[in-house]
């Protein structure tokens, strides 16, 4: 198993970006709001040595005791001698509605696979991707912001 490491200071959504926060430590995590669809963006070339399925790492708090919350990753490729302006984004790849931690402010960790591999052609080694992260605004939220921490994407090396 190979992992991709995603920063917690990605490039936020210009129209909805989520809270960018630090520590008093000064480790940066990121505050996804309980009302509006917030995004953020990493951009980078697919690793050389990747060879199949994806799945996606999420380590997060609350800042609510009850409720739950859906994480959601799109992802669109872009291979050599297509337009990157002209790609568009797969169908999001929804996680699991999780349940968020009884203690405020103690640590979760989901996973989930990643079946909608880009736009228009799929994840694969070397090719540009895109990959947006956003919290899915549902019934039954968590009435406070969900904090994320780290982010990775994991997948079998050739």
């Amino acid at each position: 198993m190979s992992t991709i490491l995603l920063s917690a200071y990605p490039s936020p959504d210009p129209v909805a970006p989520p809270g960018q926060l630090w520590t008093g430590d000064n480790e940066p995590y990121m505050a996804f709001d309980n009302a509006v669809s917030e995004k953020v963006l990493w951009t980078f070339d697919v690793p050389p040595d990747y060879g199949s399925g994806l799945t996606a790492s999420l380590s997060y708090s609350c800042a609510a005791g009850a409720g739950t919350f859906t994480p959601a990753i799109e992802i669109k490729c872009v291979d050599i001698g297509q337009n990157i302006a002209a790609s568009v984004w797969d169908t999001p790849n929804n996680g699991p509605e999780t349940s968020v931690p009884t203690t405020i402010g103690h640590r979760g960790r989901i996973s989930w696979a990643l079946p909608n591999l880009g736009a228009p052609s799929v994840w694969a080694a070397n090719r540009y991707t895109s990959v947006r992260f956003s919290r899915v605004i549902n019934a039954g939220i968590a009435a406070g912001d969900v904090y994320i921490w780290a982010v990775s994407l994991n997948y079998t090396a050739d």
